[in-house]
């Protein structure tokens, strides 16, 4: 047995070799001549490995799909995740139109970065790099406005013109982050079909 408890080649070759013995078994019970026997035996190892072969690169097959299907769930989970992040951080920029919250939603969405890059590196759909400069973008904006924001306290007209990247891409109604990472989701739910 492999360590996970599934037969191993290992395992599968000593069925093939109990397969064997009962066959030798039955036909020595069977007072065949040794000629016969030869035959039987070779013809019942034969059959028995086959049928092992067969199975074992079938079992082989759809362990590799349930694999990568978990795989797949696992990332659609996790951009699934990510995309209600963004879409709350717009409805938070949008409700309370404050410094204090565009900081504090800005700090949540460049900390998605690193999630967005580990799920490309586990074969994302190619709209996630779009997502992921996207957010380096509003890094970089951050990194550049939050001092002259901070000080704008609830001043809304005066954040949007302080930072037009973040109004474009996340309080924005047709805002392109979050259609990227839909495009990614649906890219996903599309592979898992």
């Amino acid at each position: 047995m492999a360590e996970d408890g599934k037969p191993g080649a290992i395992g599968l070759v000593l069925l093939a070799v109990a397969f064997a013995v009962i066959a030798a078994g039955a036909a020595w019970r069977g007072h065949l001549s040794a000629e016969k026997m030869d035959e039987e035996i070779f013809a019942a190892a034969a059959a028995a490995a086959l049928d092992v072969c067969v199975v074992g690169i079938v079992v082989q097959w759809y362990e590799r799909r349930a694999r990568v299907r978990e795989r797949r769930l696992a990332m659609l989970e996790e951009l699934s995740a990510i995309r209600e992040k963004v879409r709350q951080a717009q409805l938070l920029l949008t409700a309370h139109r404050s410094a204090k919250t565009w900081t504090e939603q800005m700090r949540e969405l460049i900390g998605l970065i690193p999630r967005l890059a580990n799920l490309e590196e586990a074969g994302g759909p190619a709209s996630l790099a779009r997502a992921r400069e996207d957010l380096g973008r509003l890094k970089d904006e951050y990194v550049q406005k939050h001092e002259t924001i901070d000080g704008l306290n609830k001043q809304w007209d005066a954040i949007q013109q302080a930072a037009p990247l973040s109004m474009a891409l996340v309080v924005s109604d047709t805002s392109p982050l979050i259609d990227t990472l839909n495009e990614s989701v649906h890219a996903v739910r599309r592979q898992l079909e």
